[in-house]
């Protein structure tokens, strides 16, 4: 299940939407105004339906799911292609911008331009999805993206990601103040923040 959107301009220009634990494709906090407001900004916007569990599981729950989310981007891939896109960036939020830094850790697309990992933290236990164990083999850019009032785990993560990208010279780390990890009352900076990141690209 995905949700495409079409650019209010003629643009070639994707961006594959991931959102966080346990939602959807049109999650109203982070993913629904990207979704939405970078089409109007130009891009084709897909957002997927990420793999999800029963709404009692724990983050640690889902780490065994993490690789189920490689063939759903993929196929978030071949749609831009079958309509003529030919680049893309991939925006993820949480726990989707883990899953989507595992995937991109183990694949670089030639039409891929870049990745946004929004709230994104690094205190997975196990090495084989940690997002900074991700983030050392990523040679796309990278826009790591959080707020000044994010959740504790993405806070402490900080200094953990910089470190591990350290070799990637396109990565930057952005801290929005007052934001929260869902960007309540900030979704014109969060819009802001992506859409002059990727407009770079």
């Amino acid at each position: 299940f995905g949700i495409y959107t079409e650019a209010a301009e003629d643009s070639t220009r994707g961006m594959i939407l991931a959102h966080g634990i346990g939602v959807h494709p049109n999650w109203d906090q982070v993913i629904m105004p990207l979704r939405v407001q970078m089409a109007e900004r130009g891009w084709h916007t897909l957002s997927i339906q990420m793999p999800i569990l029963e709404n009692e599981a724990e983050a640690r729950d889902y780490f065994k799911i993490y690789p189920e989310a490689g063939p759903r981007l993929e196929a978030a891939e071949k749609f831009l292609e079958g309509r003529g896109i030919k680049t893309w960036v991939y925006v993820g939020h949480s726990m989707g911008s883990q899953m989507t830094a595992l995937y991109l850790s183990k694949r670089n697309p030639a039409q891929a331009r870049g990745f946004v990992a929004v709230g994104m933290n690094a205190v997975q236990d196990d090495p084989t999805v940690n997002a900074a164990n991700s983030l050392k083999k990523i040679k796309l850019p990278v826009l790591d993206l959080y707020g000044s009032k994010d959740l504790d785990f993405v806070l402490s993560s900080a200094e953990k990601k910089r470190l591990a990208a350290s070799h990637n010279k396109a990565y930057t780390q952005k801290m929005v103040k007052g934001a929260n990890h869902f960007f309540d009352g900030k979704n014109d900076e969060l819009i802001e923040a992506v859409d002059q990141w990727c407009s770079k690209l």
